[in-house]
C-alpha cells in the first residue's frame, strides 16, 4: 500500500450536524492549540481547505480490523463486511482478510516489553534534566485493544498516556499527553503485517470535566472510501450535540485540551521498537537530534529530542463561485481531487472540506494554490512537538544505495512550514544540491510576517556516499529559493559532530520556497616532491620526497 493513498484516505468525517459556532474557534480565551473547524451555513456551493497535520496525533485509540470483499485488489475490490479483532488469528482475523491496524504505544512495563514508550524526558535551558512522573494511561483500556505478535510483525495496540512535567509548567497546568502510534496493514494471504508509519508527539493538555463520544474506529462499511484498503478511523471526539470537540484525546467524562508548549524546554522520547523503522524521519521539533540504537534484546531504541515549534495552519472557506484562476486550474486539472474532501450536499447545496495532508507533490500544488486565495495568512499558529517516519528514498534508484540504511536512520528533517512534500530532500543532479520544498502562508493570524525554521541532520555516512566525499571537513551553502526564482538570505548554521552533520536555516519567508543545501569539500592540495643532493666524502646521492632529508653521515649540498 502506498503511503500518498493512504494519507490521503485519513481524511477527517465531516457529518452535516458539525457546526461550531464560529466564536468558538476565534475566541481570544481559546489558544490556537484548541483549534477546531466548522462548517458554514453555505447559500451556494462551498469548499473548504485544511491542512494540520497534528491531527494525526489526536484522538489516538487501539484498532485492529479485518475486512471481506468482494475480490483481492487493494482500492479496487468493494467491501463486503468487517470485524473488530482482540488478536491475530481470531475467528474472522486469520492470514485470508485484509487487516488494518492502528496501534498506540504505551509506557514501557513488566506487561508491555517493546514496541512502547521506554522514557520521557525534559531538560530546562542550562541542560537539567526535570523531573517526568507517569500518571496515567489515557484514555486507557478501550473494547478495541488487541494483543501484538512478533511473528506477525504485529505491535500491541495499547493506549496513550499522561505524564506530570511540574518543573515545566504550561498555560494549563504541569500534565503532558504523550501520543504514539503506529499504523501498518496486512493484504490478503500475507502472514506478516507491514509498517505504514509511526508516529510521535508530546501535548501540553488540562483535563476538563467534559462529556463527549470518544474517537473509534468506525464500525459501518459505508463510511469508508476507496474500497478494500482505505483505514476505517474517525479520529474526532464529538460532544452530545453532535458538535466536534477539541480534545486532543479524550474518555466519556474528560477532554484532554490542549496549551502552547513552552518554547524553553527541550523534550525528548525514547521509543524500544521490535517493529522495527528504517529510512527518513520528518520532525515539528525546533532543532532535533535522532539516535537509533539496538539494545540487547535486539530492539531498536530511537531516541529523539528537541523544542516546540509553531506551525501555521491553512484553513479557510470559499464559494465556488469566488475560486481564484488559479484555485479553479488545480481542480480542473485534477479532477480526483477537486472530490477529494468529506462533507454534505443539501437542496444541490454541496459543502466539502479538502482535507490536504497527503504529502505528495499534487497535495503540496494544491496548498499552495489555497495559500494564495486566502490572502497569504493562516488561521491558526499552535505550538507543535512531533515526529513522524516518512518514505525512504528518493526517486533517483541510483541514490538509493546511500539513503536507505536497513535498520537505521539516514537523516531527520524538520521545519515549522505548513505543508511539504514527503521524504528526505531530492538530489539535484544538476546543481549538486539537496533541495526541499515547503510551503505555508506569509502572515501569522495576528498579521506579523511569519519566518521559517529548517533543519537538516544528514548521518554523515550517507552525506559522503552521496556525494562521493573522504572523510576530511565537509562545508555547506545554503539558498532559500522563492517560487518566482529570488533568493533570499537565512541564518544558517553547519556542524559534525557524533557521525552526524545538521544543518539548520532561519529566519526566511514563504509562500513556497525551495530550500536548497549545497555541501562541498575542498580538495586535497598536491604537494609537490622534492629533489635535494646529499655528499658524504666522494658519494652524493640524490633524495626525493615531499620533505626529503639526507642520510645519517650525508650533508646536504
Amino acid at each position: 500500500m502506498k503511503k500518498s493513498k493512504m494519507m490521503k484516505v485519513f481524511a477527517l468525517i465531516l457529518l452535516s450536524s458539525l457546526i461550531v459556532p464560529p466564536s468558538a474557534v476565534v475566541a481570544n480565551s481559546i489558544p490556537d492549540e484548541q483549534f477546531a473547524f466548522s462548517t458554514p451555513n453555505a447559500s451556494e456551493s462551498t469548499e473548504g481547505i485544511l491542512v494540520e497535520d497534528s491531527q494525526f496525533l489526536r484522538g489516538r485509540f487501539a484498532s485492529l480490523q479485518s475486512f471481506t470483499a468482494d475480490g483481492n485488489i487493494p482500492y479496487v475490490s468493494k467491501l463486503t463486511g468487517l470485524f473488530n479483532c482482540q488478536k491475530y488469528d481470531d475467528v474472522n482475523c486469520g492470514s485470508d482478510k485484509y487487516i488494518l491496524y492502528l496501534a498506540p504505544l504505551g509506557f514501557c512495563s513488566d506487561t508491555l516489553k517493546f514496541d512502547c514508550v521506554k522514557d520521557v524526558y525534559a531538560e530546562n535551558e542550562s541542560g537539567a534534566k526535570l523531573l517526568v512522573k507517569f500518571l496515567q494511561e489515557f484514555p486507557g483500556k478501550t473494547a478495541y485493544d488487541f494483543q501484538g505478535s512478533v511473528e506477525a510483525n504485529l505491535p500491541t495496540g495499547s493506549s496513550t498516556f499522561l505524564v506530570d512535567i511540574p518543573e515545566a509548567p504550561h498555560q494549563g497546568g504541569t500534565k503532558y499527553l504523550v501520543s504514539a502510534a503506529m499504523e501498518g496493514y496486512k493484504s490478503f494471504d500475507q502472514t506478516t503485517f507491514k509498517l505504514n508509519e509511526m508516529r510521535a508527539g508530546i501535548f501540553a493538555v488540562s483535563l476538563d470535566n467534559q462529556s463527549q463520544i470518544p474517537a473509534s474506529p468506525l464500525q459501518s462499511i459505508s463510511y469508508m472510501r476507496g474500497g478494500v484498503g482505505a483505514p476505517n478511523y474517525q479520529r474526532l471526539a464529538f460532544l452530545s450535540n453532535n458538535q466536534p470537540a477539541s480534545c486532543v484525546q479524550a474518555t466519556r467524562s474528560i477532554c484532554a485540551n490542549a496549551w502552547p508548549i513552552p518554547s524553553n524546554i527541550k523534550f525528548g522520547v525514547q521509543l524500544k521498537l521490535r517493529t522495527k523503522i528504517s529510512g527518513w524521519l520528518h520532525g515539528r521539533v525546533y532543532t532535533p537530534t535522532a539516535n537509533l540504537t539496538i539494545d540487547g534484546d535486539g530492539d531498536q531504541i530511537l531516541d529523539v529530542n528537541g523544542y516546540s515549534t509553531k506551525v501555521p495552519i491553512l484553513y479557510g472557506w470559499l464559494p465556488v463561485s469566488k475560486f481564484t484562476p488559479e484555485l479553479k486550474n488545480f481542480y480542473d486539472m485534477n479532477p480526483r481531487l477537486s472530490d477529494g474532501g468529506t462533507g454534505t450536499t443539501t437542496n444541490g447545496i454541496k459543502v466539502m472540506l479538502h482535507d490536504s495532508n497527503g504529502y505528495t507533490p499534487k497535495s503540496f500544488e494544491e496548498a499552495v494554490a489555497w495559500i494564495a486565495a486566502l490572502s497569504d495568512k493562516a488561521s491558526h499558529a499552535p505550538t507543535e512537538w512531533a515526529i513522524r517516519t516518512m518514505e525512504s528514498g528518493p526517486g533517483n534508484n541510483a541514490l538509493n544505495s546511500c539513503f536507505n540504511k536497513k535498520d537505521n536512520i539516514s537523516g531527520i528533517v524538520s521545519t515549522n512550514a505548513t505543508s511539504f512534500i514527503a521524504g528526505p530532500p531530492t538530489f539535484n543532479s544538476a546543481e549538486q544540491s539537496l533541495d526541499y520544498k515547503v510551503a505555508a502562508p506569509h502572515y501569522l493570524p495576528n498579521g506579523e510576517e511569519f519566518k521559517g525554521t529548517y533543519t537538516l541532520s544528514i548521518r554523515s555516512d550517507v552525506a559522503r556516499c552521496l556525494y562521493g566525499f573522504t572523510s576530511a571537513p565537509i562545508s555547506a551553502k545554503v539558498s532559500i529559493v522563492s517560487a518566482t526564482g529570488n533568493s533570499s538570505v537565512a541564518t544558517t548554521a553547519l556542524n559534525e559532530k557524533n557521525g552526524w552533520i545538521t544543518l539548520t536555516a532561519n529566519g526566511f519567508t514563504f509562500s513556497s520556497p525551495t530550500i536548497k543545501v549545497k555541501l562541498t569539500q575542498d580538495k586535497a592540495i598536491s604537494k609537490k616532491k622534492l629533489t635535494i643532493s646529499c655528499v658524504k666524502g666522494k658519494v652524493t646521492k640524490k633524495v626525493t620526497g615531499l620533505t626529503p632529508k639526507c642520510p645519517s653521515g650525508y650533508k646536504k649540498i
